[in-house]
């Protein structure tokens, strides 16, 4: 595995960041058992019952408990099965429709951060179409794009390549229509006609492209985005689709970037930059929560001191967690929990972490850091009202995330990928074979899924007795279950399969796509 690169999320600033879809070097082998530490276990249950009954006391004191680590033992990995492979079926019927109940799997073809096409398919590969023709701008990460129910996904078209004419755009599913929503720039906020061609965008087209800035409301009825058409800067606006009325909410003169709704739908936090470099950081300026009933913006805190924010997430409706990119300092540090309606900041974990993730549903917290936090290495748990961190394993990961689906923290550590309970168990994921990815699960189940340099399947409880089973041989870029498990949908060398339930023999789809971002649209 590649040295651990602190800056591996930051190409001239921060935000949000897709699961990794593609192979990953081969690792060594682990066991497919679990780890109970009582510490850690002691420390979790303390942490849901806190969270629960308490809010965020500024009296509490930073601290660290006694180290409690416990490794998982090194036993053999489950190996893929190697029985013989089905032949891809011929091209699929394609003819039928969209279907009403959906969901739909919508996905780019094209190369770079400009796409000509956008496709949709049903959940067991039916119906697919091309359903956009023009000139879209790939967002940072597309599940921002996506409402959460109606069938609805926000995007943004440029009038040409030099970022000019940028527009946004709503799309809805199943019959395809388009709604033109407002323009996000104007003449003073983006290239003129003489420009050289080689030159950097303006700051307001960069913010509004490079960056997140689109963002849904958790009920699906509004649509926080940023835009630069009533002033020299990109502010931040609300979109109500009910009303089909827009609302600015902010005025200033930094760069708006990055909206983060509140779980209750009644803030969105956003931060601001004076510059967005290309590589060397952001000079940021400000920390703002805005209302989003348009009645008013509270500054929160300074973030001027580094180079880029971090949004983890939210614990509870009006408290989020965040950390920053400091070059100055060598990588990501500083976890705080920041109050949205206030500004109170609580510093969580002071110095050096490699990757921070929570479980919203508990606040429980993780994190990794190596030496140069001034700690002993490893996974920690972090308990964001009492401040005491206890790590949980040596081992270093790389990068660390929430699954929903699994109901585990996703480590990626030299050794594999490690599935953490917010209690505290450790369970190693199965590896398998060389260059799997990390696992794809299907919702609501324990199905999983690997891309890599082939296509396996199995589930959490894949062992060395019941391993893995490949069900394709060829290199996979992506694949998706679809809900429920009820089919799946890849993408191999161009060419995009389906594969349907028990079996999920592969059967050939259509040819000539290329690898881009995927995301799920649900009705």
């Amino acid at each position: 595995m590649a040295p651990v690169d602190p800056f591996r999320r930051f190409a001239g600033g921060p935000g949000r960041r897709s699961a990794p879809s593609g192979p990953t070097p081969p690792r060594h082998q682990g066991s497919g058992g679990h780890i109970r530490n009582p510490f850690v276990l002691l420390a979790a249950c303390v942490l849901l019952t806190t969270i629960a009954c308490s809010a965020l006391s500024p009296s509490s004191q930073s601290g660290e408990s006694p180290e409690a680590s416990q490794q998982p033992s090194e036993q053999a990995s489950p190996t893929a099965t190697t029985a013989r492979l089905p032949t891809a079926t011929a091209t699929a019927d394609l003819e039928g429709p969209l279907r009403p109940a959906g969901p739909w799997l919508v996905f780019f073809s094209g190369e770079g951060i400009f796409v000509e096409e956008m496709w949709a398919v049903n959940a067991d590969g039916s119906g697919l179409r091309q359903i956009l023709s023009d000139l879209i701008v790939v967002p940072r990460d597309l599940g921002d794009a996506t409402s959460s129910a109606g069938g609805r996904m926000a995007y943004i078209t440029a009038a040409d390549r030099q970022l000019r004419g940028l527009r946004l755009n709503l799309l809805s599913l199943p019959d395809g229509s388009v709604r033109q929503i407002t323009p996000l720039t104007s003449a003073s906020t983006e290239k003129g006609p003489d420009a050289d061609p080689a030159a950097r965008a303006p700051e307001p087209a960069v913010a509004i492209t490079d960056e997140t800035s689109l963002a849904w409301s958790p009920d699906g009825t509004k649509l926080a985005f940023m835009g630069a058409f009533e002033g020299p800067s990109s502010d931040l606006y609300v979109y109500d689709l009910l009303r089909e009325e827009i609302t600015r909410l902010t005025d200033g003169p930094s760069q708006g970037i990055q909206p983060h709704w509140s779980p209750d739908g009644q803030l969105i936090v956003h931060f601001g930059a004076d510059t967005l470099g290309s590589g060397a950081g952001y000079g940021m300026v400000g920390a703002w929560s805005a209302a989003a009933d348009g009645s008013g913006v509270t500054s929160l805190y300074d973030p001027s001191d580094g180079d880029g924010e971090e949004f983890v997430g939210w614990i509870s409706d009006r408290t989020f967690l965040v950390y920053t990119m400091s070059q100055g300092r060598g990588g990501y540090v500083d976890l705080r929990a920041v109050q949205a309606d206030t500004g109170e900041v609580r510093m969580l974990w002071e110095g050096r972490l490699l990757d921070a993730a929570l479980d919203p549903s508990t606040g429980a917290t993780i994190l990794s850091a190596d030496a140069d936090s001034g700690r002993p290495p490893g996974i920690f748990s972090v308990n964001p009202l009492t401040r005491i961190s206890i790590r949980i394993i040596d081992e270093l990961a790389s990068s660390v995330e929430w699954s929903p689906d699994l109901e585990l923290f996703i480590a990626r550590t030299q050794v594999g990928e490690l599935g953490i309970s917010p209690q505290g168990e450790i369970i190693r994921l199965p590896i398998p074979g060389p260059g799997a990815g990390r696992p794809v699960v299907a919702a609501g189940t324990d199905q999983m899924a690997w891309a890599g340099s082939a296509l396996w399947l199995g589930s959490l409880r894949s062992s060395p007795q019941d391993p893995p089973r490949q069900v394709f041989n060829g290199p996979v870029q992506w694949v998706e279950f679809a809900p429920g498990g009820e089919g799946l949908i890849f993408l191999s060398e161009g060419n995009l399969y389906a594969g349907s339930p028990p079996d999920f023999n592969p059967r050939l789809l259509r040819e000539g796509l290329l690898q881009h971002k995927h995301t799920w649209v649900f009705p």
